[in-house]
């Protein structure tokens, strides 16, 4: 993601939040470049107050994990999402939808879409309603319960087709 901003030339300024192992390359590239800014750590409410007012948030993870926090809360305020082409986060973001994607570890790809972005606005900010109700169609209590609820009920009626497939026997 330095990268790509970095090279670029006509994206927005990008907020990095949080901190890690690469807190000193960050801090440094930032010096380095006006489209950087680092603001460290700050509180969840915080977060969402920053995803809120940004135009897009970028998730450029280069691994394959979990569905993750980040994504959510951003589709929770409503912002679209830039995020590498992998795993579940792929899934949940529907380019041109609610976000868009690009090849994970791929700098130029990342770039050109960023530029892209920012050079579009009101075409990603026609996003934010999709976002949001991606969220709420998928993602909220009510809707995990549900889920929740579904796979036990299924997994109860495998038991239960297992348990009288053992007792005919």
């Amino acid at each position: 993601m330095l990268r790509a901003w970095d090279s670029s030339k006509r994206a927005l300024p990008l907020k990095i939040v949080g901190d890690g192992p690469l807190t000193d390359l960050v801090t440094a590239s930032a010096q380095e470049n006006a489209l950087l800014e680092y603001l460290g750590r700050k509180s969840s409410e915080e977060v969402l107050q920053l995803m809120r007012e940004a135009e897009f948030l970028v998730f450029p993870s280069e691994l394959y994990e979990t569905m993750g926090r980040t994504v959510l809360e951003a589709l929770a305020v409503g912002t679209p999402v830039v995020t590498s082409a992998l795993g579940e986060r792929a899934a949940v973001v529907v380019p041109g939808k609610t976000g868009f994607h690009f090849p994970a570890g791929d700098v130029m790809a990342l770039r050109e879409r960023v530029e892209w972005c920012s050079q579009n606005l009101p075409q990603v900010r026609s996003l934010r309603n999709a976002a949001r109700r991606m969220f709420e169609q998928k993602f909220t209590g009510p809707q995990n319960l549900a889920l929740l609820l579904s796979i036990y009920h299924q997994a109860q009626q495998q038991h239960r087709r297992a348990a009288m497939a053992t007792y005919k026997q």
